[in-house]
Formats: C-alpha cells, structure tokens, sequence
C-alpha cells in the first residue's frame, strides 16, 4: 500500500498537537515497527497505524526489485544486510530531514537502529559494508549527515569493501 499525502498530512498533523512546528519535526527521531525488507534501501513500516514504504535518505544500493532492471551485482547482498540490522517486527527510528515524500510516495528518512544498546545510523553501516553509496546529494547537500556517510564511503573504498562502486543520473 503506497502512503497517500492525506496520510503524510495527517502524520505531521498528529505531531503538532503533540506540541511543536512543522519544522520541529526536522532532527527528531520517531519510533516505528519494520514489517519488512523491500531491498537494500527501501522497508515497509508500521507509521501512526499505516503500513508505509520508507525510502532511507542519501544512499543507494544495487537493485534488485527495478520492474525494468535485472537483479545488480551486490543487490541481494545489499537486501540481507538490511534484512539482518532492519528485522521484521523490531523498532526502529526515522528521523525527517528536508523532504518527507519522494515521487512514489515513500517516506524519506535517515533510518536508525539499535544494536547492543546503541544507536546506529544504518546508512553508515550499510555503506561500511560497501553495499551502498551516498546519493541523492544534490538534493540533500545540506545534510547534517552527509560528510558523515561521504566519510564513511571514503573509508569502505579504501579498504577495498566498496562492492557498489557505481554511479548514477541521480548523483551529484
């Protein structure tokens, strides 16, 4: 089911009785329940009641679910490790920076888990593991986190883990 824009409204609607500004949304963390895995860079979550898909911000990992694209190279690799950090039925943290919906209607978040009770930034880790590469910059060149994932490619590469080492229309 593809979140509709009457549901984002009622998100944000729902946060500001909680008591704060539209913008007070921006570097907050919200607990939500992983359904499941679409692949490396896509899960399902339960949000405010509704099951929605969650694009996580400023990565990008080899396809494997494109309707015209084959399976990439590392794109099943790219799914397990999402599927091991992100596990069905856990919790997790979506925290909202610049735009809340992309064109297909997903959610836009950094996506946070625990693990041995400490937070962890999953693009992070999953670009550590040189599953994923920092994308989307160009609509996201002001992100706090940014330099933290470029960082965090940097060190993949060099020590040769980078398994997506490709680039796309939608870089820089």
């Amino acid at each position: 089911m593809k979140i509709k824009k009457e549901i984002w409204h009622y998100i944000e609607k729902i946060y500001l009785l909680k008591g704060g500004e539209k913008e007070a949304m921006e570097g907050k963390k919200y607990l939500v329940k992983v359904v499941r895995v679409i692949d490396g860079d896509t899960i399902k979550a339960i949000v405010e009641g509704e099951e929605v898909s969650v694009r996580i911000l400023l990565i990008d990992t080899p396809e494997i679910v494109h309707p015209r694209k084959p399976i990439e190279k590392y794109g099943l690799e790219a799914s397990k490790f999402t599927k091991e950090k992100l596990k069905e039925n856990s919790y997790v943290y979506l925290e909202f920076e610049g735009s809340k919906l992309d064109i297909y209607n997903r959610l836009l978040a950094h996506v946070w888990y625990k693990e041995k009770d400490k937070l962890k930034l999953f693009s992070e880790e999953i670009i550590l593991e040189g599953l994923a590469i920092v994308s989307f910059t160009r609509f996201y060149s002001n992100s706090k986190y940014l330099e933290r994932l470029l960082e965090a490619e940097l060190v993949a590469k060099q020590l040769k883990k980078i398994a997506a080492p490709y680039r796309r229309y939608n870089d820089q």
